[in-house]
């Protein structure tokens, strides 16, 4: 059966991609598409692409949709639409896509996660959308200025240009709870689109930074050493971010917090008993 959901869910995905350049349906023709807790008004004309997606986008509330069984065929048909080009990203950043996908993973409850093996389609949806978008509002220099320029080691396009103050709450929920859960499964994207949403994040912004690198210490002082590689990339990386706050990212990894050892501090407790992480951190310095 779920070859047979993959299968519907291309059929849907293409016939949206097909249907771009149709001309707008009409208010009587929308009311056939209506679907749970979704209606369309006067300000919802458009062509039969953008309906097609939306009535997708509205089965992620229905009552109807098993979560265990279902929602992963909606996460990957959502991921195949992405990757349609910009004209396919923009129409999933006006849905609010990434907003409803990030509250489903912030969600806690006994629904989610229960039965889903392939975490990656939603990771990488919600990581391309908010590389795409202004996160501005989150962002502040060390001198205590506001940030107005766009994240000039972004490598996504900016394709919604002003800040959404719900996507700060859900990023910034429970100490950038997103992110640390994207820590835990390093593997669940390339290694490289996972840089780019971490350096888009935490570029001019404190308090993202010092919770990616708090975590990125406990997990290159507690996992194997044959897994430390992602972490060590991580970190790299995030120290490489040429801005205001750079030179506080370094003192804060050789100095370590409060509940956790700096960098330094590893390499000298893993110097007898675990050489190879205490070398692989030596060559990260």
């Amino acid at each position: 059966m779920a070859d047979v959901r993959s299968s519907f869910a291309f059929i849907i995905i293409t016939l949206a991609k097909l249907s771009v350049p149709d001309p707008p349906l009409s208010l009587s023709e929308l009311n056939a598409w209506t679907a749970d807790g979704f209606s369309y008004g006067i300000d919802c004309m458009g062509p039969l692409s953008i309906h097609i997606i939306s009535g997708c986008f509205a089965l992620l509330s229905s009552t109807r949709v098993d979560y265990n069984r279902n929602m992963q065929q909606l996460f990957h048909a959502f991921y195949c639409h992405l990757q349609g080009g910009l004209n396919e990203r923009s129409q999933l950043l006006k849905l609010g896509v990434h907003k409803k996908f990030l509250s489903i993973l912030l969600d806690e409850g006994p629904n989610v996660r229960a039965q889903w093996n392939d975490m990656s389609s939603i990771h990488n949806v919600i990581a391309t959308l908010l590389c795409s978008s202004n996160l501005n509002d989150m962002r502040q220099t060390l001198t205590g200025l506001a940030v107005d320029v766009p994240c000039p080691i972004n490598t996504t396009q900016i394709l919604l240009r002003t800040p959404d103050s719900e996507v700060k709450q859900l990023l910034q929920s429970e100490n950038y709870c997103y992110l640390r859960k994207l820590l835990e499964e390093p593997t669940v994207m390339e290694m490289d689109d996972i840089v780019n949403l971490l350096k888009h994040v935490t570029w001019e912004n404190a308090r993202a930074s010092k919770v990616v690198l708090m975590e990125l210490l406990y997990y290159i002082s507690s996992v194997h050493s044959a897994d430390m590689k992602p972490y060590l990339v991580f970190l790299l990386h995030i120290l490489l971010i040429k801005d205001t706050w750079q030179k506080k990212r370094i003192q804060l990894v050789l100095k370590g917090g409060p509940e956790r050892d700096s960098l330094l501090d590893i390499i000298l407790r893993s110097k007898s008993c675990h050489q190879k992480r205490a070398y692989l951190c030596m060559k990260c310095l």
